[in-house]
């Protein structure tokens, strides 16, 4: 009887109990490394209810016992999402009590749980041979959950609601992963509905992750299988449990219960959940029983194959995923049957010891994983080197150190043959791709009220960006001006009328050419007459030019006429000559001078403005010069418009506007329109040449420009080739295998082995892989 048929016969069950839907798998533990699965079945669940979510559980576990046979199980270790989960990776207090109603209903012994990220994230870890660095983001009917690791390790992990803002919200928790300096290259999505999980990858791939997270490029987006996260529960559970197990002797072989379930034809990868043959899955989206099976919505498998993620010798340094509880966790005593309790919680408890092994020995505390016991604790050759010195040593007689050193070379040649065969081979795999160039032109609009760049209409944001300044300048004054005195005196008013009248101040007075105005109001009397002569009335009065100028002294006897009155009724002479009229021709300050100080000062300041502009935008920043505005915000002056002066002084505040764009926003728009050109298998590089030109800015303050863009598609050859399917093959099957995957071009190996350099590495970390593109 092989090893593996010595642990146990024993079939074990895998639940996951989530939000929208229970998965359940049995499995035997066959292996120190692998469980053997059988089934697995899922329930999807409609509503949000416990009493639902145990309908659902009682239905996969009846699946899953007619499918055994006779067979009843009883011993299970739960799979819980985040939510169900405190953040010391406890089961939250409301969520217990209806896990121990569940697990007393249905008759099951609880012996552990595991997160299902943490699962997950452990089968990644041997499939890939090297501690995963991801985003897995688990999508139910109602959260998404969100899981940062870095080198196999939780860094951080949050719940958000699946609402009409789910993306932003996912971003804002990627701005939240502080520790990571740059998020990882690649998002798993994970959960119970393929077509949910579909549709939110399409939703994921279109937003411009590298501009609103910390990304290096556009992460690679990839939905697991349906079945992935039991399978991971059960590898999870299947590796504590054979941890803790003593090695017992080999024994006769029996048969396998998993014989049975292999006759059907029925199996599948239990690791990868990739079929060999035909997948039976029970999927029933109401939640009832289905007697015909839905196949097409695969959510688990039924497997009677066995697992082929690495070998039982393969490295697996890794620290356990899973928690091991006794029923009292859940509020049981007693019995490997569920019993009422009080319900206390002790957190520290003992796995039990498998029939067979040593009572006394002691047990590992299994809270935790931990695979550490070092390279050779963890080889099959030890045990056996350990028995052949025992036996060596129980039979020595005689020559006991003749016999002592026989045994040390035996030792010794065994373990160089294990070295040799198992560490020092080491394997160098160059893998030569032909990648794919793509280019693309394009008529792009620049829109400031857009707030992200939209593909469908291919619109990238503007932003405005202002800058003030401020500066003084004098120039010459050319207005013209007279400036003087106006001429002043005394006349005699005479009035001819026979009434008296009143002349008031300013009234106009004309003598020639030049006039004079009233300084005060005078009264005249009128006209007399006697003996056939008439007397004239009259009164003196003071006269100023309404003009400067030497035009205004007038000499003695000028007659002087009023604008408001005939000759005939009045006139006026001065007696003495009119004197103090001068005048001078000056420079003063013109409405024309302000104008163009401000003109010429606004030229200057414009041209320092916009460079000032363009040197406050940083990063990846653009200014389009054709936007550039100016305005004059302040003006003011030292000169008051005919102020007589030589030179004029003012000072003006220039404000300077723009439209900017972002690169980044062009890169990300360019990615999603080369991205849609990318065939399936490739991936578009980050980096990408894109040169915008012909920026136009319409009348209408449209502006759009012509964006050109080039970048290169690679294959993903590493995305097809799993290292441990390659371990311990010929190097002609491997080098064949790897030219039929697309976009390979060319592919050569180079093994470092004592024993030949035509097989590979047994070790997946003795392989390594390098892409090199032409």
């Amino acid at each position: 009887m092989s090893r593996r048929n010595q642990i146990t016969s024993e079939y074990y069950l895998s639940l996951i109990v989530d939000i929208s839907y229970v998965a359940g798998a049995c499995w035997q533990i066959t292996s120190r490394t692998k469980p053997d699965l059988s089934h697995a079945v899922a329930r999807r669940i409609r509503t949000d209810g416990w009493d639902e979510r145990i309908q659902a559980a009682d239905q996969v576990i009846t699946a899953l016992e007619e499918r055994l046979g006779s067979e009843d199980i009883h011993k299970v270790i739960l799979g819980l999402p985040t939510e169900y989960l405190t953040e010391n990776g406890d089961i939250d207090p409301k969520v217990r009590s209806h896990l121990k109603r569940m697990t007393t209903e249905l008759d099951l012994t609880p012996i552990g749980y595991v997160s299902v990220p943490q699962a997950i994230m452990y089968k990644l870890k041997q499939d890939e041979g090297v501690p995963p660095t991801a985003i897995l983001v688990g999508v139910s009917s109602r959260t998404v959950t969100v899981s940062l690791y870095k080198v196999g390790t939780l860094s951080g992990v949050r719940s958000i609601p699946l609402d009409a803002n789910v993306l932003a919200h996912i971003e804002s928790v990627f701005r939240d992963f502080k520790q990571a300096e740059v998020l990882p290259s690649r998002m798993l999505l994970y959960g119970g509905d393929r077509e949910q999980l579909d549709l939110f990858k399409s939703q994921l791939t279109t937003y411009p992750w590298p501009t609103r997270a910390n990304f290096l490029h556009f992460p690679k987006i990839s939905v697991l299988p349906p079945d992935f996260g039991i399978t991971s529960v059960s590898i999870a559970g299947a590796g504590e449990l054979t941890s803790s197990m003593p090695d017992v002797p080999a024994e006769p072989d029996t048969g396998h219960p998993a014989d049975d379930a292999g006759a059907s034809g029925v199996v599948s990868d239990a690791v990868t959940g990739r079929p060999a043959g035909k997948t039976v899955v029970d999927e029933v989206v109401s939640g009832e029983p289905d007697d015909k099976e839905d196949e097409a919505g695969a959510v688990g498998v039924s497997a009677a194959g066995k697992p082929t993620a690495g070998t039982e010798e393969e490295d697996t340094d890794t620290e356990s995923n899973v928690s091991f509880v006794p029923p009292e966790e859940l509020g049981f005593t007693g019995g490997d049957k569920p019993k009422p309790d009080s319900g206390g919680v002790p957190k520290t408890v003992q796995s039990e010891t498998p029939a067979g092994g040593d009572k006394d020995k002691p047990t590992r505390r299994p809270a935790r994983l931990s695979f550490t016991a070092g390279i050779l604790g963890k080889s099959p050759l030890l045990p056996r080197l350990r028995s052949l010195g025992t036996s060596v040593g129980k039979n020595i007689s005689g020559n006991k150190k003749m016999l002592a050193v026989s045994a040390a070379g035996v030792a010794m040649i065994l373990l160089a043959g294990w070295f040799f065969v198992w560490v020092s081979p080491k394997a160098v795999v160059r893998i030569r791709i032909n990648p794919e160039q793509l280019q693309e032109n394009m008529l792009v609009s620049i829109d400031p009220a857009s707030a992200a760049f939209d593909a469908a209409s291919m619109t990238v944001p503007g932003k405005t960006v202002e800058q003030t300044v401020s500066g003084g300048k004098t120039i010459p004054v050319s207005g013209k001006k007279k400036i003087g005195d106006p001429a002043v005196g005394k006349v005699t008013v005479y009035n001819k009328s026979i009434q008296s009248r009143t002349v008031k101040k300013g009234s106009i007075l004309t003598s020639g050419s030049v006039q004079f105005s009233i300084d005060s109001d005078v009264q005249i009397a009128s006209a007399s007459e006697s003996v056939g002569s008439i007397t004239f009335g009259k009164a003196g009065a003071a006269v100023t030019a309404r003009s400067i100028g030497t035009q205004g002294n007038l000499p003695a006897g000028s007659e002087f006429t009023f604008a408001d009155y005939a000759s005939s009724q009045m006139i006026a002479r001065n007696d003495n000559a009119f004197t103090g009229g001068t005048s001078r021709d000056v420079t003063v300050v013109s409405r024309e001078d302000y104008n163009t100080l401000v003109s010429q000062l606004s030229k200057e300041l414009q041209d320092q403005a916009t460079k000032d502009l363009a040197s406050s935008i940083s990063g990846s920043l653009r200014l389009i010069d054709q936007t550039v505005k100016a305005t004059v915000s302040d003006k003011s002056f030292s000169q008051e418009i005919d102020q007589e002066a030589k030179e004029l002084s003012g000072t003006i505040a220039l404000s300077v506007t723009g439209i900017a764009y972002d690169e980044n926003d062009v890169s990300g728009l360019a990615g999603s329109v080369l991205g849609a050109k990318v065939r399936a298998g490739y991936e578009l590089e980050s980096q990408k040449q894109v040169s915008v030109d012909q920026v136009t800015v319409k009348k209408d303050g449209v502006i759009t420009a012509d964006l050109k863009v080039a970048g290169q598609a690679n294959p993903q050859v590493l995305e097809q080739i799993r290292v441990p399917d390659l371990t311990g093959k010929p190097v002609s099957a491997v080098e064949s295998t790897i030219r039929q995957i697309p976009g390979v071009a060319d592919v050569g190996i180079t093994v470092s082995s004592v024993f030949g350099k035509d097989r590979m590495p047994r070790r997946t970390s003795a392989i390594s892989i390098e892409i090199i593109s032409q």
